[in-house]
């Protein structure tokens, strides 16, 4: 069971039963880390324990409501009357992030996002904080507003400077008479009043199968047309191709184009891209799925396509234990013949098998030594069941804010799902499909600042967060 991260918002203080289980965890953390480290971090330990129990006692009482936001609940549809109850759900009330540091071979408290939820046990709003060394400092909060469907209506990002919370950007959604998201506008804070930057607008078919995506950014107060998609479905629908064409000289181009393949068990088996070469389809690559009979995704491999023979660019492979929770993903990368180690990820449970710690190690170059390396731990409290409406699945940023690479982890397979970043300006930066549970993003030649990343699954469904490389 994933501690449940819809969106993103402040949460209650840590209550003091929940340090006891944090002392425990970090003793499952310990022997973890000392296995994929060979290191030892009792004093990285002594600080996190030193520092949550001073939070439990202190909680961030100090902290005004945002000003410029009035938060009013909408009134609970009568429908969620007739909605069956999911088991057991752990709501995240707060997360903290250590880094490894490699010089000094120890483990240092970095970060922390605490977590508000409204009455329909969605988040509302969650705070980020650093930790200097010596205090928590305010970086961010996000405030989620809902429509009387539980639906996100619009999404607020503030930013702490100079003792008060600043706008910094805002995202509204629109919805048809299906409840479909059919139109994203993306907002920025500038001169004190609001200024788009980029929509996105979605159209479907009578199956409520998104047929067509299309990316627009705002210039000169109008808006201009970047790019679009096209969908076709198999009639279990399943997404079949997906076309891909950029706007350029006043045209729509064709760039690329993705077949998928799947199973009796409709996994996704088999990826096949190619290119549009002046008039015709080239392959470029394909990327290969297989799962155990849980029909949990054990490995991954990406080729490509030289003209005469495929060769092997990268691979993954994923563990579960016995209640199909995954526990282990390594990817390795092709260089020279050999499989290097690129990066890994190790997640512990607890007994109500809710995630508890995540491990996150990246290897150099050479796959041979630690670049870097960072681990979470949640606190999270249950309730019975929330209407399974409500469970809407997510991602989570790992680490946010980044200087290399961070890690989208979603809550569920991901097929086909298009993922962009745009910058602050509404300028796309990047834009990948995606298939997986897991995705690298790269720094690359990105400069420091702020960036909205935006992930659109097949179907139409819609996430969206902000990101901070510094």
């Amino acid at each position: 069971m994933k501690c449940r991260q819809d969106h993103l918002f402040e949460a209650p203080a840590i209550q003091y039963n929940q340090v006891d289980d944090f002392i425990s965890s970090m003793f499952l953390f310990l022997i973890l880390l000392n296995m994929k480290l060979h290191t030892y971090i009792t004093t990285a330990c002594i600080v996190g324990i030193f520092s949550l129990t001073a939070y439990a006692q202190h909680p961030l009482s100090d902290v005004s409501p945002n000003p410029m936001l009035s938060t009013q609940h909408s009134p609970e549809d009568q429908r969620l009357n007739n909605l069956s109850l999911s088991p057991i759900t752990a709501l995240c009330d707060s997360s903290y992030t250590w880094v490894w540091n490699d010089s000094s071979s120890s483990w240092g408290l970095s970060s922390k996002e605490l977590y508000i939820y409204n009455t329909q046990n969605q988040i509302a709003e969650t705070t980020f904080l650093d930790w200097t060394g010596t205090d928590w400092v305010l970086w961010r909060r996000q405030f989620n507003i809902y429509n009387t469907h539980n639906q996100t209506d619009s999404i607020l990002m503030v930013e702490w400077a100079n003792q008060t919370w600043n706008n910094l950007g805002l995202t509204v959604y629109i919805y048809d008479a299906n409840d479909q998201v059919v139109n994203i506008v993306k907002k920025a804070w500038k001169n004190g009043a609001w200024e788009n930057t980029a929509q996105y607008t979605y159209t479907y078919d009578s199956n409520n199968d998104r047929v067509k995506y299309l990316v627009q950014f705002w210039n000169n107060g109008a808006w201009e047309n970047s790019s679009q998609e096209f969908y076709t479905y198999n009639t279990d629908h399943t997404i079949a191709d997906l076309v891909h064409q950029a706007w350029t000289t006043g045209l729509w181009e064709n760039l690329w184009r993705m077949t998928y393949t799947y199973d009796l068990n409709l996994n996704l088996t088999d990826i096949q891209q190619e290119g549009w070469q002046n008039t015709s389809w080239e392959i470029l690559g394909h990327t290969v799925y297989t799962y155990d009979p849980n029909n949990n995704r054990t490995n991954t491999h990406d080729s490509l396509w030289d003209g005469t023979s495929w060769q092997p660019m990268k691979r993954t492979t994923e563990a579960y234990d016995t209640n199909n929770n995954r526990t282990n993903y390594l990817q390795e990368t092709r260089s020279n013949s050999t499989w290097i180690n690129d990066f890994e990820l190790h997640w512990v449970y607890d007994a109500n098998d809710v995630e508890k710690i995540l491990v996150y190690t990246n290897w150099d170059q050479s796959g041979s030594s630690i670049q870097y390396a960072d681990s979470t731990l949640y606190f999270y409290h249950l309730i019975n069941g929330i209407p399974e409406k409500q469970q809407a699945q997510g991602f989570r940023l790992y680490p946010n804010p980044f200087s290399t690479q961070t890690m989208l982890l979603f809550d569920q397979e991901q097929h086909n799902s298009r993922i962009r970043v745009f910058d602050e300006m509404g300028r796309e930066v990047e834009n990948q499909s995606f298939s997986g549970r897991h995705f690298i993003l790269n720094r690359d030649r990105l400069p420091s600042g702020n960036y909205f990343i935006q992930v659109t699954d097949n179907h139409g469904g819609r996430m969206a967060k902000q990101i901070t490389i510094r």
